[in-house]
């Protein structure tokens, strides 16, 4: 870019050369449409690295977007795996601490009334434990 606007530059200085020194016509005409040419060139070209500036940020900030979206979309994916185990877990541990509460009811059970069923309850639930 700072090669481009200094052509310009240099454009305009050779322009504003040759209007001051007084070349014969043909010359000066031949050395305007030439500095002309290059202008026009020069701006075009400025133009396309503008637009090629853009179309490249639009580029970029598109894949950082998707970048960024697919991360999002992992993260949740890997949370919600995550999540999954941990209730799998909760449902395991509280299955557990059911059978501890049951075994616990059937040893008051069998100690406040020494019945045979409350025993055979108590046996049951420590073997499943075990």
């Amino acid at each position: 870019m700072i090669g481009i606007k200094n052509l310009i530059n240099d454009s305009y200085i050779i322009y504003n050369i040759i209007k001051t020194v007084k070349f014969p016509v043909f010359n000066y005409v031949k050395v305007y449409i030439i500095v002309h040419r290059a202008l026009f060139k020069a701006k075009s070209v400025i133009r396309q690295e503008i637009a090629m500036k853009i179309t490249t940020r639009v580029y970029i900030s598109t894949l950082l977007l998707i970048g960024f979206a697919v991360t999002v979309g992992l993260s949740l994916f890997h949370t919600t795996q995550q999540l999954k185990d941990k209730i799998g877990s909760i449902h395991h541990i509280e299955g557990i601490l059911r059978g501890i509460d049951e075994l616990h009811i059937t040893t008051n059970d069998y100690l406040q009334y020494h019945g045979e069923r409350a025993r055979f309850q108590w046996q049951s639930k420590h073997d499943s434990f075990t």
